[in-house]
Order: C-alpha cells, then structure tokens, then sequence
C-alpha cells in the first residue's frame, strides 16, 4: 500500500517514531557528509548559512570567555 504523501500525517502512516528519528538523523548525517566535500570557499547558500552560524557561535564564544 503507497502512502498518501498529500495528507497532512503523511510520515505517520508508515514510519513509527523510532524510524522517522532515524530517518532524520540519517538525512542530516548524509548533508554533513556532503558539506563537507564543499570546498571552503564555496558560495552556495548552505554553505554561507553554515559558515554564518560557525562565525556567530565562535563570536558568541568569544564574548562569554570575556575575550
């Protein structure tokens, strides 16, 4: 039977919670592998996005250390 992927609980109809957790976290680990192939100066939007992220949490850092 095929998933009606149209209807708003469309994941809870075939996955129970167990494999969506780690269906999401196989998803996020397959974008972590593949950013990291990225070059550093690499200009395509998550990349900026995480870079942007990585200089605001090392700033942060900074901050709180009294730096």
């Amino acid at each position: 039977m095929g998933a009606d992927w149209n209807s708003f609980d469309a994941r809870a109809q075939l996955l129970t919670a167990r494999k969506e957790a780690t269906l999401i976290r196989n998803l996020a680990a397959a974008r972590a592998r593949k950013a990291a192939r990225h070059s550093q100066t690499c200009t395509c939007t998550p990349c900026r996005v995480r870079r942007y992220d990585d200089n605001r949490r090392r700033t942060a850092a900074l901050v709180k250390a009294g730096a």
